[in-house]
């Protein structure tokens, strides 16, 4: 229902939506867009996504229309001038650009939008007619930031040489396995000093300093925000626009079409309608630094369709073409831990259904509607579950839990902190020690207990 009290800043009757080019972000802008529509009910509200965002769109409500890049024919990205010009056909009154890419904001500036709305960053504050600042990085959190890659630089030099002393026959498994353990605590007495501790097996340790003094912090902030929940990040545009809604809450919709692949993706697999199922997604599209260990998502895979366990429930590995390869290496894992799961099919691939063509992404979106609960990275499809409201356990490794916050009460998020992050790298340049260091009986009691919440 729209609030009367609200009253819309910038009067507009066609409006454009950029929406974030990751699927996860696309999800979370969507308080956003139903924020937008509280202040606009009677306008033209649009979105404008790449393929990959564009199944966020598909079914929901809250837009009149959904626009995709126009295609460049053998390239990722569509070209700035022709996005300007599909924009300038459409003639918007306002453009809310919720990506922070000086790309984004130079097509809306080409395509003459009257009313630009969007973050000032990347340099683009000159192509914008409203901006919103962000908040840069106090002091403190500059200080631990630098601290963190100092101590990643320290394990990863310290890494290679260990493994560079250990024989031929224990490389291999130095380079697997965290050969120190370590710490990073403040110096004493110094505000801006870190000491890095590093124990090894043998009782010797080794210390070194490292300081990150105030003349260095002006160029470090400029480019370091404080993390906010991108929820809330995107609500406060709106916030600026006159709306006062402050719903955090995560919202889908599913297609007909949708629904029908979906069920005819379900049949393949031999799943019927009223057989409950457990999603897992082990793959991520930020990077392998996400990736809880193949070997450990094969287990818990296992466990959970094991006939004579506690769930006994079919179990669907979800992921890209590109994750195939981490797909069959939980298979191959899956057989070693219970031959009986995988003979009788109950752990099965959503990537090998009809002549391994696979489902589409807004088939897999109605497909999480269905699960019972889902288990997985901190990846795109996490969100689908929390504007579904099933079960989720989530493995945060170096991802800012700050920025990845969706206020979900059906979620529990499992971590374990570590000296050199949370990092934001896409792939880890040592031991990948903040995955590792998630057990499969920590994930499988949490597992246990979300599908508890599904039971009568």
């Amino acid at each position: 229902m729209h609030n009367v009290n609200q009253q819309p800043r910038i009067p507009a009757q066609r409006i454009v939506v950029i929406m974030p080019n990751w699927l996860g972000d696309a999800v979370m802008a969507t308080p956003f867009l139903y924020a937008l529509r509280q202040l606009y009910p009677q306008s033209h509200i649009a979105g404008l996504a790449n393929s990959l965002a564009m199944p966020v769109l598909s079914g929901l409500s809250l837009l009149d229309a959904a626009i995709s890049y126009p295609p460049r024919p053998g390239k990722k990205k569509s070209s700035i001038a022709a996005t300007a010009a599909l924009l300038r056909r459409e003639h918007f009154d306002l453009a809310v650009i919720l990506p922070n890419s000086l790309r984004s904001a130079l097509a809306v500036w080409q395509a003459n939008v009257p009313r630009r709305l969007g973050y000032a960053r990347e340099y683009r504050s000159l192509l914008l007619t409203d901006t919103l600042c962000p908040k840069h990085r106090c002091d403190n959190d500059l200080d631990l930031q630098w601290a963190r890659n100092f101590a990643r630089r320290l394990i990863e030099n310290r890494t290679k040489a260990l493994a560079h002393k250990a024989t031929s026959n224990t490389r291999a498994q130095a380079r697997k396995t965290p050969p120190d353990c370590v710490s990073l605590e403040p110096a004493a007495g110094h505000a801006h000093r870190f000491n890095f501790l590093m124990h090894h097996d043998d009782g010797s340790s080794f210390t070194q300093r490292g300081h990150f003094g105030p003349l260095q912090r002006p160029l470090a902030r400029y480019h370091n925000y404080q993390p906010a929940p991108v929820i809330d990040y995107y609500l406060q545009l709106a916030g600026y626009l006159g709306s006062n809604e402050q719903s955090r809450t995560l919202r889908l919709g599913v297609t007909e079409g949708e629904r029908a692949e979906a069920q005819s993706a379900l049949a393949a697999m031999g799943i019927g309608s009223q057989q409950p199922y457990a999603m897992v997604f082990p793959g991520a599209n930020f990077g392998s630094s996400k990736c809880w260990p193949a070997e450990r998502f094969a287990e818990v895979s296992a466990r959970i369709s094991n006939p004579a366990g506690p769930i006994a429930a079919r179990v669907i590995i979800a992921g890209s073409p590109a994750e195939r390869p981490l797909i069959d290496a939980i298979l191959r894992n899956a057989i070693n831990q219970s031959d009986m799961s995988v003979l009788n099919r109950q752990i099965v691939p959503l990537a090998a259904v009809h002549d391994g063509r696979g489902v589409s992404l807004g088939a897999v979106k109605a497909l999480v509607r269905q699960a019972a609960l889902m288990l997985c990275n901190d990846t795109g499809p996490r969100h689908f579950a929390a504007a579904f409201g099933v079960p989720l356990v989530t493995l945060f490794g170096p991802t800012d839990p700050r920025w990845a916050e969706i206020f979900y009460v059906g979620e529990r998020q499992l971590s374990v902190p570590v000296p050199c992050g949370p990092c934001q790298l896409k792939r880890c340049p040592i031991d990948h020690r903040c995955m590792r260091a998630i057990g499969v009986e920590q994930v499988w009691k949490t597992v246990l207990e979300q599908w508890q919440r599904t039971q009568p």
